[in-house]
C-alpha cells in the first residue's frame, strides 16, 4: 500500500511535517497484517517525536536563558549609564 511506504519512509528521513501530514490521512480499512505494521511504525514515530522534543525544550531554554541575560545585560548598562 503506497500509505503505509510513504509512513515508513517519512519515518526513515525524520520528516516530521510529513508524518503529521500523513497521519491527517490514515486509512481506517487497513488489513489486520498491515495494521500490525502500523503499530510498530507509530511507536517509531512516537519515539522520534518525543527525541524531537526533548531537542526543541533544550533549544527553548537555552534562548530563554540568552533572552534573560540580554535583558540583564541592557538593565546593567542603563543603570551604569545613569550613575554619570
Amino acid at each position: 500500500m503506497a500509505w503505509l511506504d510513504d509512513f515508513k519512509i517519512a519515518i526513515i528521513n525524520q520528516n516530521i511535517n510529513k508524518i503529521i501530514e500523513l497521519q491527517q490521512v490514515m486509512p481506517l480499512n487497513l488489513p489486520k497484517e498491515q495494521l500490525e505494521t502500523l503499530k510498530g511504525l507509530i511507536d517509531g514515530a512516537i519515539s522520534l517525536l518525543e527525541v524531537e522534543k526533548g531537542k526543541t525544550a533544550k533549544a527553548m531554554h537555552a534562548l530563554k536563558k540568552s533572552k534573560e541575560y540580554a535583558s540583564s545585560s541592557q538593565k546593567s548598562k542603563t543603570a551604569f549609564e545613569y550613575k554619570f
